[in-house]
Formats: C-alpha cells, sequence, structure tokens
C-alpha cells in the first residue's frame, strides 16, 4: 500500500510576529508558542530563486489540534519571505509541509519528510 501525504505545518508570513501570535491565541486559543530565532550559521543552506543566500527570521510554533502553525516574520534583508510579503500587503499562508504517512509494526504513523523527500514529493504531485 502506497504511503499517504498529510499535512503537518502551516506556514503564515507575517509583519509582526507577537502582534499576530497574541491575536491568534486571543480569537483561536492556540498557545503555548515556542519562538526561535533563526539565523546563520544555525540557519543554512538557504537559497533565493536557487541563489545560495544568508537571511534571518523569526518564528513561532504551536501546535493547533495535532496540526503546527508556523508564524514567520522575515527580517528586513532579502529573502524568499520577505519577498512574498512585500507583494502581499495582508497575512497570508507562505507555506504547507506534507509529511509522508508511514506506519510502524503496531500501525503508528511515524516519520517525518526530509526536505529534499518533501520538494521530491511536492513536485511529484505537481507533475499529475
Amino acid at each position: 500500500m502506497p504511503s499517504t501525504l498529510s499535512v503537518i505545518q502551516i506556514g503564515v508570513v507575517v509583519h509582526d510576529l507577537e502582534t499576530t501570535m497574541h491575536a491568534y491565541q486571543r480569537l483561536l486559543g492556540w498557545e503555548p508558542w515556542r519562538i526561535y530565532e533563526l539565523a546563520p550559521p544555525l540557519h543554512y543552506d538557504s537559497a533565493i530563486r536557487g541563489t545560495s543566500a544568508s537571511y534571518s527570521m523569526r518564528t513561532a510554533v504551536t501546535d493547533a489540534g495535532g496540526l503546527d502553525v508556523a508564524l514567520v516574520e522575515p527580517s528586513k534583508e532579502p529573502s524568499p519571505y520577505r519577498e512574498f510579503l512585500d507583494r502581499r500587503p495582508c497575512r497570508s499562508v507562505g507555506r504547507v509541509s506534507p509529511l509522508r504517512r508511514e506506519r510502524s509494526a503496531e500501525g503508528h504513523p511515524r516519520g517525518h519528510a526530509r526536505r529534499g523527500e518533501r520538494n521530491e514529493h511536492l513536485a511529484a504531485s505537481r507533475r499529475s
């Protein structure tokens, strides 16, 4: 039986991480939030339209009933997230991350698609 892909994370690119995080907490009850500062050298192997680039961002992640919601606040430097936000003045979904659903011998879901696998599966789904 072939494995299936499920959505495990939705990313929302935002202008202001704290304001959006508090609004989602107040309106939807989503909490707690884990906040990360992603910058070189910990944030590496990044590119803009295929060209190697170095950029940073802040993210906040919470569990929304089994689905991770990740808010992404890009820095002012050029990045795919900054370009996305600059083209869209309002908040928009910027990323959906699928998960290959594999099951253990006991039938429990396991595994997370590695970056290359995820991109390979997305490319295959676009061709079909």
